[in-house]
């Protein structure tokens, strides 16, 4: 599959928090997985809490 590279793919995971320690174990191994995926694929990744944020 080719990509277009003019097109912003966008996945938003939404939480209630930036703050790890108030997330249950798995939501937060949710965004460290994400992080390091992204990474892998040198595309930015960002932990926000609203629309206005992106």
């Amino acid at each position: 599959m080719k990509h277009d590279s003019s097109v912003l793919y966008l996945v938003r995971e939404t939480k209630g928090t930036k703050d790890f320690e108030k997330l249950r174990n798995s939501e937060a191994d949710k965004i460290r997985c994400g992080r390091r995926h992204f990474e892998a694929l040198n595309v930015d990744f960002n932990v926000v809490m609203s629309a206005g944020e992106i």
